[in-house]
């Protein structure tokens, strides 16, 4: 590295890189710009190897004295952690609850691996608890929070250059967002007619503007809103069943035809075909009293002013990809482009605030992506008069609500801000964007412990739901190797596994002998979760215990039942040391059924456990041989008969000889 820097490297770096499953769509440039090395690049991180040179601790067969068993205790963990709520990325795990894990399983400065990284939890756990942590992750969007987590500005630094872009930025937008305060206007609180007469005729601060979708009446053909109300103090609630103004018919969205209109797109700098809506709601505020009106003439015609304004700032024009997620937005309204899911209220203020950030610092955009969903035709809102963006998809309501940036960035900023002081410490962690199906810049066992949490199946598609976050970082998610089970990208459940069983492999090889990873899963499909234990064990690894998280009462509990795929999933599973691996493909007999079982025992908590009981050991041997194509030598009898003459059974549970005393004392 000398006479030059990690950038520099890095550029040099790039076609070394370019061949490792996961590098993503992107110019070089694009990369190099969101790439922070040696810590973070937006591509497969060449500096890895150097990392762990520098912090990690050769394996040595002859010096493991390591043994652990699994992780047993209940975790308790909510989601209401400053951190969890900085971001609104889709999944997370908590950090407070993977923390727990990481400090049983691994030492001060050992190496934590996660392959499916999302937004670094993980990396914060481990920095937390004083080790290192090598995170990857396939989504350039994702390595990016990961890195604004795990790389951040301290609070001072944030707050002084955050409130400095902001600045610029409301004192340039901030008109977009202002309304007449009225007579007619109903105070949120008292639900009565506004009453501070000399405040009338004052330009108030929009908290958020409510969208309608026009309808045409089956019977007499008028457009409609199913929002509007002649209820003043309920004005903008979505009506199921509404009574037409016109013919007085019962109309619903099951019997009534959207609106389509021609409609000139200044960004593509064509006519497209879009659903007619019109704001039916403003909530805005004077001072500190919240109120709601009917937009006036003020209101249309700032809107209209606002439609014909040239936004001067570089957008994404971006066509979305064909996919599962993104086809609702495309059959409701035509959703075609990135740009057409934002007012161009809110993409004029988004794009002010990334040639800002560009400009003074990209970090701040960390908040900005944070809330680019609910700016987006995303938010829906609900009848509590709540906005919420559903989980999972791209979807579209006909009842939307247009936020004002700036009055929900206050709401953001007091978590991020309380999470940066969790966050101030000293990190060693490296971010990676690149798929686990090839690792091949991380070193043979060189990992001390692994805690991911993989796709799990079709659930969530991720790299279609991440493509409006990346289209603004210019990046994308490069979708071949990504391990998920998905029609449109021709992905099956075989597919899937098969992607599965190479990230495993990859894991597998990475962490050393006598290590442990802990796989958190979610899917209530058993042909999911069948595909995943398979992947896990077919490439060596041997699992111990799988618990299950009752969501219920938010703790890890033994599973001990056979529907358990409806609920999170905690697998705890190891990798054997070379020399076991070799001798039980080699020789299998009864010798090396009484080394497994003792391998087995060991490895299991030292008190009355599911897994030391006769059906569970004998399925843990059948399980062995099948993964070892070995022909079945016992039956249930002969294998008990092992079990007598060479283990202790206590209250219908196996113990090895030496863990005896142990697991007295516990049940005293």
């Amino acid at each position: 590295m000398k006479g030059k820097t990690y950038s520099q490297n890095l550029r040099e770096f790039l076609d070394l890189v370019k061949d490792i499953d996961g590098f993503p769509k992107a110019e070089n440039e694009e990369i190099l710009s969101l790439s922070d090395p040696p810590t973070y690049t937006a591509c497969p991180n060449p500096f890895i190897k150097e990392f762990i040179e520098l912090h990690g601790k050769p394996y040595n067969f002859n010096d493991d004295k390591y043994l652990k068993a699994p992780f047993t205790r209940d975790i308790r963990e909510g989601k209401h952690h400053p951190i969890y709520l900085s971001h609104t990325y889709h999944t997370k795990v908590p950090h407070q609850a993977v923390q727990k894990y990481i400090e049983y399983y691994t030492n001060p400065g050992d190496i934590v691996f996660d392959g499916f990284c999302g937004t670094g939890m993980v990396g914060i756990a481990a920095a937390l608890s004083n080790r290192k942590a090598i995170l990857s992750e396939i989504s350039p969007f994702a390595t990016f929070v990961a890195n604004n987590f795990l790389n951040s500005l301290s609070p001072n630094d944030f707050t002084e250059v955050f409130e400095e872009i902001l600045q610029e930025v409301r004192s340039e937008c901030e008109w977009v967002y202002k309304t007449k305060h009225t007579s007619k206007s109903i105070n949120t609180r008292t639900k009565k007619n506004a009453e501070v007469i000399d405040s009338f005729g004052k330009l108030g601060s929009i908290n958020y503007i409510v969208w309608n979708d026009v309808y045409q009446c089956p019977v007499c053909n008028n457009e409609i809103c199913l929002g509007e109300t002649s209820d003043e103090k309920k004005p903008g609630e979505y009506n199921e069943i509404f009574t037409c103004p016109h013919c007085y018919s019962v109309v619903n969205e099951s019997n009534a035809k959207k609106v389509r209109v021609e409609k000139y797109d200044a960004i593509l700098k064509e006519n497209i075909e879009t659903v007619l809506d019109k704001p039916i709601l403003i909530s805005y505020s004077v001072g500190k009293t919240n109120f709601w009106k009917k937009p006036d003439e003020y209101d249309f015609q700032l809107i209209e002013e606002i439609e014909s304004l040239k936004i001067p700032y570089w957008v994404p024009i971006v066509r979305m990809p064909n996919g599962r997620s993104t086809s609702q937005a495309l059959k409701s309204h035509n959703i075609t482009h990135i740009h057409q899911y934002f007012t161009n209220r809110n993409l004029y203020v988004v794009s002010k605030f990334l040639d800002t950030c560009k400009r003074k610092n990209f970090k701040i955009w960390f908040i900005i992506s944070s809330l680019l969903q609910k700016a987006s035709k995303l938010m829906a809102l609900n009848k509590d008069y709540v906005g919420r963006v559903t989980k999972g998809v791209l979807y579209i309501s006909s009842t939307r609500q247009e936020i004002n940036l700036f009055y929900f960035i206050n709401k953001n900023i007091t978590s991020f801000k309380q999470a940066l002081e969790t966050l101030n410490f000293d990190k060693t962690i490296i971010i990676s964007t690149q798929s686990t199906t090839d690792l091949s810049n991380i070193s043979s066992n060189s990992i001390d412990y692994i805690f991911t949490d993989p796709p799990f199946g079709g659930n969530i598609m991720y790299s279609e739901l991440n493509f409006i976050w990346e289209a603004f970082l210019r990046v994308f998610t490069n979708v071949e190797h990504e391990a998920i089970e998905n029609k449109v990208q021709g992905k099956s459940l075989q597919d899937y596994a098969s992607l599965m069983v190479r990230c495993f492999l990859e894991m597998y090889r990475i962490l050393k002998p006598n290590r442990w990873i802990t796989i958190e899963f979610h899917n209530s499909k058993a042909s999911v979760w069948n595909s995943i234990q398979k992947a896990i064990t077919s490439v060596g690894f041997k699992i111990s215990q799988v618990s299950v998280l009752d969501k219920k009462v938010g703790s890890f509990k033994q599973i001990t039942t056979n529907n358990s795929v409806k609920n999170d999933l905690i697998i705890s599973a190891f990798k054997p040391k070379k020399e076991y691996t070799g001798q039980s493909i080699k020789s299998p007999g009864k010798g090396l059924e009484i080394e497994v079982l003792r391998d087995q025992l060991k490895r299991l908590p030292i008190q009355q456990n599911p897994g030391r009981t006769d059906k569970m050991l004998f399925s843990k041997m059948l399980a062995h041989y099948v993964e070892n194509g070995f022909k079945i030598r016992y039956n249930s009898s002969n294998f008990y008969k092992i079990l007598d003459e060479n283990f202790v059974k206590f209250d219908g549970y196996w113990f090895l000889e030496e863990q005896v005393q142990e697991y007295l004392k516990w049940k005293r």
